[in-house]
């Protein structure tokens, strides 16, 4: 799937619930960077906040907790 399949999928979700002038789809492509994480990557430590949000077109994210000192639950 190339960057411009996979922004017409965002696209297609926003419409369900908006709808989407070509001006503002003119604007978020410049902002929409289509990226790929590989299996078991680390998105996002606890310790900071993010200023990004995700948009996940394939596969699935686990939230994992740390539990104590080396143990770390779904």
């Amino acid at each position: 799937m190339n960057n411009i399949e996979k922004t017409e999928i965002i696209y297609t979700h926003f419409e369900k619930f908006i709808t989407l002038s070509e001006k503002l789809k003119s604007e978020l492509s410049k902002r929409i960077k289509p990226i790929e994480f590989k299996k078991g990557e680390l998105i996002l430590d606890a310790n900071n906040i993010s200023k990004k949000s995700y948009f996940i077109s394939k596969g699935i994210l686990l939230k994992m907790e740390k539990k104590s000192a080396n143990i770390f639950q779904e």
